[in-house]
């Protein structure tokens, strides 16, 4: 017998069960026990009991405050402590596993039978566990009291022993102990009943709102429904007096419209039939455009008005092949023109314009037939004139020449042909092949503006496709009617889809047939001459297939002739150039054919912007980039050229003073006068030598310089360097590297073959003089000379980007300028060594001057005549007073070493008559003769001379 409290139940659970409704929960305690149950009399105040009032309380406070503010703690503690089991004890979703709440969850899936029936593997997590009572088994803090448990243990006792055994389930699973998972599964049932309850419980006085709000509703809707009844009687009657009236009306109007209609239809199927024989007499007439506006007429009042008529069927097939054969007949036509156009030879402007007007109804019949293929012909054509062009005129030069023409093969080329030519003939057909291009250009253009004006001239007329008051003259002989279909198809698309909206569909076969025409076809717009700044050849090279496309390739026709005039005229100039005949030109002669081409490159440019209108920049021309690569080859054999002939005039250099011809002399006169250094030309040098001889010295600005030939020679390969600088300011760069290497070269050279003393084995030198180093250090000072003004120069000529290359020119000057100073030490440890030398066998007797100071004398002036007429009067100064300084000091360290003292007095004296003679000598030397007089005691112990001259 179970015990009896297991038929208690949980109140809450009653009162918040689903199925009773809110009546049975409002009367649950009253059904019973009654309605008064709850005693509803007042009982009157006890007059045994005392009142209390406010002091009673006080008192109480202050006796009992203490024990207030406990029990007020306490009570805070108990709030706490409560919401915190509250907390614990809350009934949410999380209490059941996520694996019942998966909304694929089924018992016939595999993994999902093991997670609930089998037990879990070791070390994995129970999926019928709950997250949050794995989280209350890991925190003991949060453990539930006693009691609040959904489900109530069991005793050990009452457990069956068979309930407790683990069946194997294979694989190394067990099966779950079926009374454990059952509690489980009634405790997470009761968990989502209890969740439901809440859940309800919670949407239940929304619900009651809802339901009565239903009243007020029914009660719209019926008075809603008796309006609505009365609105439908009344519409009953306007229809019956009113509607079915009217629409009589309507529909006999309609009746006759359609036969109207029906009798304009059947007129136009009689004009209709004659619409080929039209088209036939005029393409007998040769009036193509005329007979596709005819087509196209006919074709768009059978596709619009008469569309469905059974006895046309064959009608518009027939008309577009028709329309597809005029569109043949056009191409051919077209090509035959063009290719006689350009065949024509032309030798002026007023040739070269086209004005035979054949070609504009060929353009109009093929842009409204939409052959658009003629483009890409005309492309081809550009390109093969330009060849035979080219081809025609070489042949022409070839034979004004006289030139051998007879193993001249066109398929081959012309460039054995044209290596056969000097510089004059050469450029001569260079100017002679430009000129026609230039011509040829011009007629592209004359044509591209026709073919323009053609395609322009239909967009900006109706869009409606009409015959011209000529072709109604024509037409009408023999089609009557076809001024009706024109009229017809010219009527405005309102008009016409009015009349068609009236037509009954009934009264044309008793069919459905739609009469209501397509839209027109939008006005297209003509293109830009901005088209200019797109590539002609992307644009050419697109297939055409609407008119604007066709308008943007016209456009650019004339920059696509000239482009292809340039290509082949950049082949005409690599021609001639492989065996190096441009690098090998003069800068005259260079300057002459690049300025041709810059000429003939911006005329091109000018012709196009002038036909097209536009200022956009032309695009890169190809003849000017290969120009540019000539000019960068040429400046680099100018450059090599000059130092291979500069290194071979040093190598073969005897270091002796040369004459200088009249030619170097008008150079540095031409610097002095306008500060600027050019070579002059050849024609000024022949007709000076006839006239005087050679001088022995250079002046610049009464600057004498006496140098060798190569210094000369290095002058005036500057002066040229510096004219193609003038002639190519683009070079400057490259330039200004070329003469840097071209100075580094002379000076290095120079400095290996006198200081280093390399011209002892390579020109036979006997000994490097004097006067060989005086000459080197002149040469160097010559050049030095010039620097200023290079710099100045290519400080104007260079980019902003390059004005650093500027150094290596200050470089170069201060290597200059240390050779020079090298040298100048040289000469002096040449006297010092001599003096040395010469000292060392000195020895004091009784023969005055002593053999040594004559033969220090000799020297001095020895080396004075090696050095005038060289160096310059001051630097032979300065060079004499270091090296006079230089003899004190030694003669002053062999009077120590001798110990000579003016304590002998014999000795002494004739040491001081030995140093008189050699003052006496060095004085009697032109450059020395400011030194002063001094005796050997002021030279060795200091103070006043003598005398001073």
């Amino acid at each position: 017998m179970l015990p009896i409290s297991s038929f208690t139940q949980n109140l809450s659970s009653v009162l918040s069960d689903p199925k009773r409704s809110r009546n049975e929960i409002n009367s649950f305690f009253t059904r019973h026990w009654g309605e008064t149950y709850i005693p509803q009399t007042r009982f009157q105040p006890s007059y045994s009991i005392p009142r209390v009032t406010i002091e009673h309380f006080r008192s109480y406070l202050t006796t009992t405050a203490k024990k207030h503010r406990k029990c007020l703690k306490a009570k805070k503690a108990l709030h706490k402590a409560l919401a915190r089991h509250h907390e614990q004890t809350q009934i949410t979703s999380e209490e059941i596993p996520l694996l019942f709440m998966d909304p694929r969850f089924s018992l016939k899936r595999s993994e999902t039978f093991e997670a609930v029936f089998l037990e879990p593997l070791q070390g994995k997590a129970d999926p019928i566990v709950s997250e949050a009572e794995m989280q209350r088994e890991k925190t003991p803090s949060s453990s539930v009291v006693d009691g609040d448990t959904l489900s109530r243990p069991e005793s050990a006792a009452s457990i069956n022993p068979q309930e407790l055994l683990n069946y194997d389930a294979g694989d190394g699973r067990v099966f779950r102990c079926y009374k454990n998972l059952n509690e489980r599964l009634e405790e997470y049932h009761d968990l989502v009943g209890a969740l439901l309850n809440n859940q309800l419980a919670s949407k239940g006085e929304a619900f009651w709102t809802t339901v009565n709000s239903y009243g007020s509703l029914h009660d719209e809707l019926a008075e809603a429904m008796s309006r609505v009844q009365t609105v439908r009687k009344n519409l009953q009657t306007v229809n019956e007096k009113i509607y079915d009236r009217t629409q009589r009306v309507l529909q006999i109007s309609r009746s006759r419209e359609n036969r109207q209609q029906l009798l304009n239809k059947l007129q136009d199927i009689a004009c209709l039939r004659d619409a080929q024989i039209t088209v036939q007499m005029l393409l007998n007439q040769n009036d193509y455009p005329k007979a596709l506006e005819c087509i196209e007429t006919a074709q768009e009042v059978l596709h619009s008005d008469l569309k469905g008529v059974t006895c046309f069927r064959h009608l518009n097939s027939q008309l577009t092949e028709l329309h597809k054969v005029i569109g043949k007949m056009l191409q051919e036509e077209f090509v035959q023109l063009i290719q006689k156009e350009f065949g024509r030879p032309c030798d002026s402007i007023q040739e070269a314009i086209y004005q035979d007007g054949q070609l504009n109804p060929i353009v109009l019949g093929l842009m409204r037939v939409k052959e658009y293929r003629f483009v890409q012909v005309l492309k081809g054509e550009v390109v093969e004139a330009v060849k035979n062009t080219l081809r025609q005129i070489v042949k022409n030069r070839i034979l004004l020449c006289g030139a051998d023409l007879a193993d001249f093969d066109p398929s081959l080329g012309y460039n054995d042909q044209m290596r056969k030519m000097n510089f004059e003939q050469w450029f001569d057909s260079l100017k002679s092949v430009f000129n026609a291009f230039l011509l040829f250009a011009q007629r592209v253009q004359s044509i591209q503006e026709l073919i323009m004006d053609n395609i322009e001239a239909p967009a900006e007329a109706t869009p409606d496709c009409k015959l011209t008051p000529d072709s109604h003259l024509k037409v009408s002989a023999s089609m009557p009617c076809i001024d009706k279909l024109e009229r017809k198809t010219s009527e405005p698309p309102s008009q016409r889809s009015s009349d068609v909206s009236t037509c009954d569909s009934s009264t044309l076969n008793g069919s459905a047939t739609s009469l209501e025409p397509s839209p027109p076809p939008a006005k297209e717009s003509s293109p830009q001459a901005s088209s200019l700044s797109t590539s002609a050849a992307s644009i050419l090279a697109v297939t055409c297939r609407t008119a604007s496309q066709v308008c943007s390739a016209i456009s650019v026709l004339t920059e696509h002739a000239l482009i292809a005039a340039e290509e082949r005229a950049c082949r005409l100039l690599v021609a001639k150039s492989k065996d190096g005949f441009l690098e090998r030109c003069t800068i005259d002669q260079f300057c002459e054919v690049l300025e041709s081409v810059n000429e003939f490159v911006m005329k091109g440019r000018a012709l196009i912007l002038n036909g097209s209108g536009s200022q956009s920049p032309p695009p890169r021309s190809p003849l000017q980039a290969c120009m540019q690569q000539q000019t960068t080859k040429f400046v680099a054999r100018f450059h090599d050229d000059r130092k291979s002939k500069l290194g071979n005039i040093l190598d073969s250099e005897l270091w002796r003073s040369a004459a200088v011809p009249k030619r170097f002399q008008r150079i540095a006169d031409a610097f002095v006068a306008s500060g600027l250094l050019r070579d002059v030309d050849e024609e000024a040098e022949n007709g000076a030598e006839t006239e005087e001889e050679t001088a022995v010295e250079l002046v610049i600005d009464e600057e004498k310089f006496i140098v060798v030939g190569t210094a000369l020679i290095l002058m005036q390969m500057i002066g040229q360097y510096l004219e193609v600088l003038t002639a190519l300011p683009e070079t400057s760069s490259d330039l200004l590297l070329y003469l840097v290497e071209l100075m580094k070269n002379f000076n290095s050279r120079s400095c290996q073959l006198i200081l280093g003393a390399g011209a002892l084995q390579l020109v036979g030198l006997k000994s490097i003089s004097v006067k060989n180093l005086a000459l080197a250090s002149r040469c160097l000072q010559l050049v030095v000379r010039f620097i200023p003004s290079v710099k100045r120069e290519f400080e104007g000529a260079l980019p902003e980007a390059f004005k650093g290359q500027l150094r290596h020119l200050n470089q170069v000057l201060r290597d200059y300028n240390d050779h020079i100073t090298e040298i100048n030490n040289k000469l002096l440890s040449v006297m010092e060594y001599h003096a040395i030398a010469t000292m060392k066998t000195w020895e004091v007797k009784g023969t005055i001057p002593s053999p040594s100071f004559t033969l220090i004398c000799k020297q001095l002036d020895k080396f004075y005549n090696g050095l005038s007429g060289i160096l310059p009067e001051s630097m032979i100064t300065d060079i004499f007073k270091q090296a006079h300084e230089n003899f004190k000091a030694t003669l002053k360290v062999h009077l120590s070493a001798k110990g000579i003292t003016p304590h002998d007095s014999l000795t002494y004296g004739l040491v001081n008559q030995d140093y008189e003679y050699y003052i006496r000598s060095i004085r009697a030397i032109p450059c020395c003769a400011e030194f002063p007089k001094e005796s050997i005691s002021e030279m060795l112990y200091g103070g006043s001379s003598n005398g001073a001259s």
